[in-house]
């Protein structure tokens, strides 16, 4: 038995609704983590760092254990949150969007596995290099 066409279209939008709505909500988790995320950074860069400057022993004693950290965590976190929800934009407009397989014919050429080599293991490349 063959299933009803216009079943299989009105499912199809569903899933394309859906898809358009978890988009809308993690490009926004997306944006308001990375606003965090930038705006603790300046914080620390701008704000902090000449600040601490100025204080003397005892007063630096009292401020840093009660404010660094309150404001790592959220950094820590704006961070975390950014990188993940763009990880998980990234999968769902190009993988589930279809836009990663636009091509009906996909070459895979010695350049292709060459920047997918180096995405992979550069991070371990990067460490070694450091290390000595």
């Amino acid at each position: 038995m063959r299933p009803n066409p216009r079943a299989l279209s009105q499912k199809r939008r569903a899933d394309m609704q859906s898809i358009e709505i978890l988009q809308s909500v993690f490009r926004w988790i997306h944006v308001v983590a990375g606003i965090l995320w930038i705006g603790l950074l300046y914080f620390f860069n701008f704000v902090n760092g000449p600040f601490a400057a100025t204080m003397d022993g005892d007063t630096k004693k009292k401020v840093v254990p009660q404010l660094m950290p309150r404001s790592l965590f959220w950094f820590r976190w704006g961070a975390l949150w950014t990188w993940a929800t763009g990880v998980i934009l990234l999968m769902l407009v190009f993988y589930h969007g279809g836009a990663l397989f636009a091509g009906a014919t996909q070459n895979w050429t010695l350049p292709t596995f060459v920047m997918l080599a180096v995405t992979f293991f550069g991070v371990f490349i990067y460490d070694a290099i450091m290390k000595t």
